[in-house]
């Protein structure tokens, strides 16, 4: 019997001593994890050189920056965007050109492609002067979703889409220094648009819901390439303006 007992002192002797040693390797894994933590956080507070015309600028870097919503799809500049989670500083403009451009209108059911960036410059063309940057950028959250046929856009299933798309222009409002409200020259002429591509490339649109007057002159598609040179020199043209534009071959008719 003592030798029962004496044994069984062993074991739990054994079993505190194993317990000490468990807390104290964990104390010293938190505390490196902790020492961790702060290399990160004090990494995060570095300063960002940036060479601007051969001048350095410096902007922080926000501590922040990698706490993200939602997951990153990778952009054609090989930029990680989170599109529930956009930041102005992560918008690039050829991004949007290049997306655009061969992204579809009307979810391709059309007579040739006819892309988003060919629609985004005919907008920007057909309102004021002081109008035309927003007309341009008007659809440029979709560079970073899709182009949703409105009959889906809208409907109630489909609100997580909207949401992620109002963040982003928010967003593109920031990074191209926009008015916060879109000028209501943009939604007339984006119908007038919706008209005119509907008499152009649809075909029928017997059993349609009444549109706008549909442009005079008549759509013939630009290809994905001259689309986004167009739309980068529309661009261009539009934030510097004493620009003329010397793009050989891009359309510059409606």
């Amino acid at each position: 019997m003592k030798e029962l007992l004496s044994i069984a002192g062993i074991v739990m002797g054994g079993i505190c001593l194993g317990s000490s040693i468990l807390f104290i390797l964990g104390a010293v894994i938190l505390r490196k994890q902790g020492d961790n933590l702060s290399t990160e956080f004090a990494m995060k507070k570095r300063i960002n050189h940036i060479i601007t015309d051969g001048q350095v600028k410096i902007s922080p870097i926000s501590i922040s920056s990698s706490v993200r919503r939602g997951d990153w799809l990778q952009t054609h500049a090989g930029v990680h965007f989170y599109p529930l989670d956009p930041r102005p500083e992560e918008i690039d403009i050829i991004d949007i050109a290049h997306s655009l451009a061969l992204q579809c209108r009307w979810a391709g059911h059309v007579k040739q492609h006819y892309s988003v960036a060919e629609h985004c410059v005919r907008v920007s063309r057909i309102v004021p002067p002081e109008d035309a940057l927003w007309a341009l950028l008007h659809d440029a959250a979709e560079a970073y979703l899709i182009d949703l046929p409105r009959p889906l856009k809208n409907l109630p299933e489909f609100s997580i889409y909207r949401m992620a798309e109002n963040m982003i222009m928010t967003a593109v409002i920031s990074r191209f220094e926009l008015p916060h409200k879109e000028p209501e020259s943009v939604r007339f002429a984006d119908d007038t648009l919706l008209a005119t591509e509907a008499r152009d490339l649809m075909g029928s649109t017997e059993g349609w819901a009444p549109m706008l007057e549909p442009l005079p002159e008549k759509i013939v598609p630009w290809g994905p390439e001259t689309a986004k040179d167009a739309f980068l020199a529309r661009y261009v043209e539009l934030k510097i303006k004493d620009y003329t534009p010397a793009g050989a071959g891009i359309p510059a008719e409606v």
